[in-house]
């Protein structure tokens, strides 16, 4: 039998749809997206999912909210714009008094990942420049406060 012919813009429609599926179902109401990524569980066994308890890298949030940005316009029914700015709404909330923010949302328990520090540059510099890129894209920009 022969395989039918998939060109590699439909796989990568396809692909790039069930990434958007699968964030807009992770993500709580809130814009939350705790424990939704890569819990524990899924990070011990080879199983990804998503409501397995545990926690997850604050940068997914950055990256997740960026992608929403630059597909709102294609996927009109999942509202991503608005999905995108619940994200970062969310993801500052995150962020403690020095700047800085946890490498995952436990905020009960730092991750010492990086030497002495108990913050994460790399989650900062993921959530930072998909914040950045997604206000270039045209996402609101809040006032303070």
């Amino acid at each position: 039998m022969s395989q039918p012919i998939v060109s590699l813009q439909d796989a990568s429609d396809d692909l790039i749809t069930g990434l958007a599926d699968y964030l807009v179902d992770a993500q709580e109401q809130d814009g939350e997206y705790a424990g939704s990524f890569w819990s524990e569980l899924a990070y011990h066994i080879p199983v990804l999912d998503y409501r397995a308890g545990g926690s997850h890298h604050n940068r997914t949030v950055g990256s997740a909210a960026l992608a929403f940005m630059k597909l709102c316009d294609e996927m009109p029914q999942y509202d991503l714009r608005e999905r995108a700015q619940r994200a970062f709404d969310w993801i500052i909330t995150r962020q403690h008094d020095d700047g800085g923010m946890f490498e995952i949302t436990n905020d009960d328990k730092p991750s010492q990942f990086h030497l002495e520090f108990e913050r994460s540059s790399i989650s900062l510099g993921v959530v930072c420049h998909g914040l950045h890129d997604a206000l270039r894209l045209g996402l609101p920009a809040r006032d303070e406060g």
